[in-house]
This record gives C-alpha cells, structure tokens and sequence, in this order.
C-alpha cells in the first residue's frame, strides 16, 4: 500500500494490483509512514480473486491496531 494520502490503497509492488478506496482516511502516524484507518463502514476492495487454485503462491499481511474490543472483519470473500 502507498504511504501517501492521495493514492490510498495503490499496489507499490509494481504488480498493479490496486484496491479501490470506500471511505479509509490516511494517518500519518502509522506503521511506516502512514497506514488506512478505517470506520463504519469503510473499506479497501482488491479485484484479485484469492482463491487458492487461481493464485496458489499469493501471501496477504497487515498490521492492524484496533481502537476497540468489537468484534473485527479483516478479510471477507463474497
């Protein structure tokens, strides 16, 4: 993810996997240089599909520092 507020959610790898914006604001005080915050009912969305048998060698990560004890979605298929 980009470290920068006007391209929130650009792939930095250079494999052009980029995720849509729905509401995350940039805070520069995260991990890195910056990070999404995420409330309501904003969200990244990727166009890739991770079913294991399209993309088998594919890893996901994220740090993630909760601001409450609510229950948490951090990755959802639909």
């Amino acid at each position: 993810m980009s470290n920068d507020q006007n391209n929130l959610g650009i792939d930095t790898s250079g494999s052009g996997n980029n995720a849509t914006n729905f509401g995350a604001l940039f805070e520069s005080q995260g991990y890195e240089g910056g990070a999404a915050t995420f409330s309501g009912g904003a969200y990244l969305q990727s166009t890739i599909d991770p079913n294991p048998s399209v993309l088998p060698q594919m890893t996901w990560g994220a740090w993630v520092k909760p601001t409450t004890t609510d229950l948490l979605i951090l990755f959802r298929l639909f």
